[in-house]
């Protein structure tokens, strides 16, 4: 093979690659929509933690949401976090979370767990209380949505 059909292969792929690198349209809507959460706790004197790590886990989960292909690009919601408790019982730990996530147009979502481990380990349950309840209120909220606002609906 000469070195003439190998260049070309070679500027070929190099520019394949390259165009597999750049995006296919600059104006191409984002992956999820945008959605400024409202976050309502209950008194606790760790509240500020509470709502850091809520706020993050809601945001990591409406990133992952399928909202509907006519979902607005930017919207508004709440969750109401109606309680949040941990009761210790020796060395075993409950932890119980209620909540109630509102979005205007879609109505309201609420969900409840409760959850039992170690009393050690009492942060790290709260933690995946809180990471149930927010895929719950969002996994409803974008059923909703999709049902609203069309797109592919969960059948039962």
């Amino acid at each position: 093979m000469s070195p003439l059909p190998r260049r070309r292969a070679a500027l070929a792929l190099a520019a394949l690659g390259i165009a597999w690198l750049l995006p296919l349209d600059a104006g191409a809507r984002p992956r999820g929509p945008k959605i400024r959460w409202t976050i309502v706790l209950p008194e606790r004197k760790d509240a500020p933690r509470v709502e850091a790590m809520l706020k993050a886990i809601l945001e990591k989960e409406t990133r992952k949401a399928r909202w509907g292909s006519g979902f607005p690009l930017e919207a508004e919601a709440t969750i109401d976090i109606r309680e949040l408790s941990a009761r210790v019982d020796g060395d075993i730990v409950r932890v119980s979370c209620a909540a109630l996530g509102k979005m205007r147009e879609l109505g309201v979502a609420r969900t409840r767990f409760s959850y039992g481990g170690k009393a050690a380990q009492q942060a790290q349950l709260e933690k995946h209380i809180l990471e149930l309840v927010a895929r719950g209120i969002i996994v409803r909220l974008a059923e909703l949505a999709r049902e609203k606002f069309g797109g592919w609906k969960v059948t039962r």
